[in-house]
């Protein structure tokens, strides 16, 4: 029998906080034995799954590999040095993967590798992850002790403080050689309770060359920061590919190209961040358009520019802060034509190429840009979703 996937709690709101650790060196050399014992559970539990329906057509259930673990510490001894809860988490990682993977949201679970991204996940059980001082720059977590962290404490404080809110797991992963936690952070859900007459209303068209196009009118610029750091990350990547692999240069090297990818991700979260905040903060229903990213990056040509928009991650960005705040995300069908139907008398202008960006209605003689009238129509299509 397949594990059923956890249930959300709907009186409960989750929040993520993100804080980077600062381990000593005998803190760091735990951290990578769980990295490498998480690898190891992986892919041996995902080599018996394959193993045992290819040959047996047996299928190997989640409970039979969670049971396998303490039998398998007596006989691995490194194993028994890591987190226990660490372990435990990969085997419903894996099961995860084969969830998905039935649903037909991903494709068949991949051995890890060493140079993937290195994590952990570990849960709180007796109050075994905390804050062990007032000022938060000291957080206990299993196996690891007392490791010192710095991020923004201000919401910190006040959730666990003020809003009774409680840690309930904890994420720990390296990322361009500096490491890092993510706390999963749980409170009573409270939303905002907005009059129906005072609800303000949001089409977004997202797009490349501007980031977003508000029904208000707004455009809001794409900062690009991929192609702004290109020309520095060729440079670097070049100097790489130059080097022996496996030398103590080329390890340096690689480095240096981390570290850029991961100030690429952090200055697009950061504004992402920022953007969906205002969005939710100002609006109550905001209405966006399901695209299918995934294959839309197939295009050679503008694969590049898609990736660095991270439409999607955007998306998910409005979705958990719109249901923290008691908002209303609607998601229009990908199939409306939202460019192409006229936001003034609702005609549909067929044949509209995507390099027309002005086009005039022939039924109104109303002229439109492309992004502005589609902005207009999804904010109509979503109220209309709504019954508004």
């Amino acid at each position: 029998m397949a594990r059923k996937k956890r249930s959300k709690q709907e009186n409960k709101q989750t929040f993520g906080m993100l804080l980077q650790l600062y381990p000593n060196a005998e803190q760091e050399t735990k951290m990578m034995k769980t990295f490498g014992c998480r690898r190891f559970i992986y892919n041996l539990f995902l080599d018996q799954r394959s193993k045992g329906w290819k040959r047996r057509k047996e299928s190997i259930s989640f409970k039979q590999q969670k049971d396998m673990l303490p039998e398998l510490k007596k006989r691995i001894p490194f194993l028994a040095e890591v987190d226990a809860m660490g372990l435990q988490e990969t085997v419903k990682d894996l099961d995860d993967a084969y969830q998905n993977f039935f649903e037909g949201k991903a494709k068949y679970p991949r051995f890890k590798r060493k140079r993937d991204e290195q994590s952990y996940t570990t849960n709180q059980t007796n109050n075994n992850i905390r804050f062990t001082n007032d000022r938060f720059t000291l957080i206990q977590l299993p196996k690891l002790g007392e490791v010192k962290c710095e991020g923004s404490f201000v919401r910190l404080r006040r959730l666990l403080k003020n809003k009774g809110a409680v840690i309930k797991a904890a994420t720990i992963r390296r990322k361009g050689g500096k490491y890092f936690v993510s706390l999963r952070v749980q409170k009573e859900a409270k939303p905002a309770k907005v009059p129906v007459a005072k609800r303000r209303a949001i089409g977004i068209d997202v797009g490349i060359k501007t980031f977003a196009v508000l029904s208000d009118g707004n455009p809001v610029p794409n900062p690009h920061y991929f192609s702004e750091a290109q020309q520095q990350l060729r440079k670097q990547q070049k100097r790489l590919s130059r080097m022996i692999k496996g030398s103590n240069n080329y390890i340096k090297q690689k480095k240096k190209v981390a570290k850029i990818h991961a100030k690429i991700a952090n200055q697009r979260k950061d504004f992402q961040h920022k953007k969906s905040k205002k969005l939710t903060d100002e609006n109550q229903i905001l209405c966006i358009e399901d695209l299918n990213v995934r294959g839309m990056v197939k295009n050679r040509k503008l694969a590049k520019h898609i990736a660095d928009a991270a439409w999607y991650q955007f998306r998910n960005f409005l979705t958990y802060k719109a249901e923290r705040k008691g908002r209303t995300l609607v998601i229009v069908d990908r199939f409306y034509a939202s460019s192409k139907i006229c936001s003034h008398c609702d005609k549909k202008k067929e044949g509209l190429t995507l390099d027309e960006r002005t086009w005039v209605c022939l039924s109104c003689g109303k002229k439109h840009g492309r992004d502005e009238n589609a902005a207009l129509n999804l904010e109509k299509e979503g109220l209309r979703i709504l019954g508004a």
